[in-house]
């Protein structure tokens, strides 16, 4: 990364950080992405399943 001088800590996440998110659980089971127009996806919840359709709760509650 040194190639990249000042801008490589913007480039990659401190190994903190990295190590935190691979190790936080993810459900595919209860979890899907969604997509948006502003944000392009949203992380959400999924309430409920009935025949080929599913409800789902974004994480800001919508």
């Amino acid at each position: 990364m040194a190639q990249y001088g000042p801008a490589a800590i913007y480039l990659r996440k401190p190994e903190k950080e990295r190590n935190e998110a691979q190790n936080r659980p993810f459900y595919a089971k209860t979890v899907c992405f969604v997509p948006d127009a502003k944000e392009l996806y949203i992380k959400d919840t999924i309430q409920n399943r009935e025949g080929g359709k599913a409800t789902v709760q974004t994480e800001a509650g919508e």
